[in-house]
This record gives structure tokens, sequence and C-alpha cells, in this order.
């Protein structure tokens, strides 16, 4: 029945039809105007005219405004409609539509993609293109921790992160990748998950080159040798004055964020473990010319 529904519609019906299935259940007009290179008054002629009043398949759903245009809105009469246009596209022809797809969408919300970030990586993961599918990924995943949705930005990030690794490998840049794993860290930690919030900043300074000992007697002896060059800094800057102040290494920077992080949880977890973290920062910082992550550094004490 489906099929002799869809049988019976022409080329470019078919093709309407086969684009708004790859956007999904709800889709937009100018989106398909722009990948089949038609004219939006065309297609909303076809999608009111011959796909809703006569063949029932579309219906009409809202007007949107979008930087300035106008975006008509339609959907399915019913989900199967739409799964069984796209279960009938080959594994080539959906990847490529995905593609054309998601560069619609990008040009249609130019000033506010940020908005259609999940759709945007979706499709772009559905097109094969994972480094770019990785990076809105991240955009989900801020946009749902803007909101409070920790859990939904966890999933993000950690979508992100497989898709980063198929795609760069060895070749990830260390701070971009300390970057995205304290922000699955931070997430763990407003889920009150402080157990995987700590493993994960940790994980993030390991990236950096930074590891911190696991045991009670290492991390003793680790804060008598950060107490003692402290004592060396404060000595060389009285004898030698104190150096002067460098622009901040991005690695620095993180590096002094990531620590921050971590000594609000070991704060209330484990007191020992926070003193390390918070001396260690602070002579890393100045060790770095980086007076503000000095403050920062000892502003847990």
């Amino acid at each position: 029945m489906m099929a002799e529904r869809i049988g019976r519609l022409d080329m470019l019906e078919q093709q309407v039809l086969q684009v708004a299935s790859v956007e999904g259940e709800t889709f937009t007009a100018e989106v398909i105007a722009r990948v089949l290179n038609q004219e939006p008054q065309a297609v909303l002629r076809l999608l009111s005219g011959e796909l809703d009043r006569r063949h029932r398949l579309v219906a009409a759903q809202s007007i949107r405004e979008q930087s300035g245009q106008r975006l008509s809105i339609y959907r399915f009469q019913h989900i199967l409609f739409q799964r069984y246009v796209h279960g009938n596209l080959d594994v080539v022809e959906r990847a490529s539509l995905h593609q054309a797809v998601a560069s619609a969408l990008k040009n249609l919300y130019a000033t506010g993609e940020a908005g259609i970030s999940g759709q945007l990586a979706h499709h772009f993961q559905e097109a094969g293109t994972s480094s770019e599918a990785a990076g809105y990924l991240v955009q989900a995943g801020d946009r749902a921790a803007e909101v409070c949705a920790y859990r939904e930005a966890i999933g993000h990030y950690q979508q992100a992160q497989q898709s980063y690794k198929q795609t760069l490998g060895e070749q990830w840049d260390p701070v971009e990748r300390a970057t995205l794993e304290g922000k699955i860290g931070e997430a763990y930690y407003r889920c009150a998950e402080t157990g995987k919030a700590q493993a994960h900043l940790l994980q993030a300074l390991g990236y950096l080159g930074h590891k911190f000992p696991a045991s009670s007697t290492g991390v003793r002896l680790a804060i008598m040798r950060e107490l003692f060059r402290q004592l060396g800094l404060r000595i060389r800057a009285a004898v030698f004055g104190q150096p002067m102040a460098k622009v901040a290494t991005p690695v620095a920077q993180e590096t002094i964020r990531l620590c921050r992080r971590l000594g609000w949880i070991l704060g209330l977890l484990d007191l020992e473990r926070a003193l390390l973290i918070i001396l260690w920062s602070a002579n890393f910082a100045e060790r770095e010319g980086y007076t503000a992550g000095m403050a920062l550094g000892w502003s847990g004490l």
C-alpha cells in the first residue's frame, strides 16, 4: 500500500520526499529547495499541493524566522512514511543527501547554528564526516550543559571523543583532548558522581603530561616536594626578584583550569590530595610566569 502510494509520484516529487526523509520526520521546505537546486516557491507548491492535499503524505506545520528569513516547516503525515522513504535509499544516496542537508542547514542557520548543533552532528555522522560531526557534538554538549542537562551533555561529549579518535587518532591535539575530557569530568561532577569526575579530570591532566601519585604515601611525599619547591621559588624571588609575567600558553591555561576543578572536588573528599593540587598548580603557574594561574592556585587554599 505504501509502496503503491509513493510509486504514483513523479520523479521530482519522489526526490522531494527523499530529501525530506533525510532531514527527519519534520523537515524544511527551504532545505529541500537548496539541496535540489529548486525555487523555494516551487517546492512549497509541491509540498502543500500534490504531496499534502492530493496524496496525503505530508502536512504543513509552522513558519519559523531565522537569520532574517522565513523557514517553512512540514512534517510527514506518519512516521512510517518517513522511515519507508529513508529506508529505500541506498548507502551512497543516504550519505550524500545527509551531507547536502547538513550544508543547507548550516547556510540557512548561519547565525544560529548552535541551536541545531545536535541536528548538524547527526547529519555529518550519517554522511561519514566524523571530524565535522565531532565539533557539532561538542557544541551540542555545551548547549546541554548550559541548561543543566548534564547527562545529555556527557552523551554528546563521549560521542565527540569517539569521532575525534576515529578521525585524528594520535594526531589529536593534547590540549583539545584534555579540554574535552575535562568537560566530561565537570559534567559528572554536576551529576554528583564525584568519583567519575575525579577520574576524568586526572585523565585530562595526564593528556597534558601531568601525573599525580595514587597512594597516600606518594601524595605526602609529593606535598613535601612541592613545599620545598615553593621555598626555592621564594628564595629565588628574594635574591633575583620576581620573574617577569609571560603570556600563558594554552597548555598552562588548561592545566590551571583543570586543577581548579579538581581542587573543588578533592576539597570535599581528600584534603591531602587537594593540598597537593593547590601547591603543585601554584608552583607550576609561577614557573610558567602565569600570574593569573598563581592567583587561582593559591585561592584554593
